[in-house]
């Protein structure tokens, strides 16, 4: 688990090992430049921080590419402030890929 003073950076993977990680955002991002900076800095993080553990753990070669995909987003009730973000590693087929 990764901490900033804006959001909480959590990772881990499924029973199938797609590797997810999720930004808790405190308080919740409304519509704003800031807000936006602090999104894409959570996304930076939990993507470089992905990229690392799967190296490390599933032997993926330093030049991989890798693909991600939001897989889901918590609005606050009757504001509709962002309050997380979800990533998933994204798994494509050879067919995909080609």
């Amino acid at each position: 688990m990764n901490k900033s003073k804006d959001y909480e950076v959590t990772i881990w993977a499924n029973g199938f090992r797609q590797w997810h990680a999720k930004a808790q955002f405190c308080p919740a991002l409304g519509n704003t430049g800031q807000a936006e900076r602090i999104a894409n800095n959570a996304l930076r993080m939990m993507k470089r921080n992905l990229k690392r553990i799967i190296q490390d753990n599933d032997n993926a070669s330093p030049n991989f590419r890798f693909k991600w995909e939001v897989c889901s987003n918590t609005f606050m009730p009757g504001l509709g402030t962002l309050s997380s973000i979800t990533i998933r590693e994204k798994i494509t087929t050879e067919e995909e890929e080609n």
